[in-house]
């Protein structure tokens, strides 16, 4: 079954496959690393921060899925 999900005013979270795999859509921040701080992505002239953080997304999707 495949769902979409809020994460933020400007963000979407669709996943497909029952949770195995995500995608995430911010209508703002184009081809940019999403983070709610600065960093060079977003820090260049027409770009800005996200509404959402993808490290801790990632980090967390690591711990579920072991490569052992």
């Amino acid at each position: 079954m495949n769902t979409t999900v809020p994460i933020t005013n400007d963000t979407v979270e669709y996943e497909f496959g029952g949770g195995v795999v995500a995608g995430y859509y911010d209508v703002d921040i184009g081809h940019d690393w999403p983070s709610t701080s600065p960093n060079p992505d977003n820090q260049r002239k027409g770009h800005h921060v996200a509404t959402y953080d993808a490290t801790p997304i990632i980090l967390d999707f690591f711990n579920q899925h072991s490569l052992s």
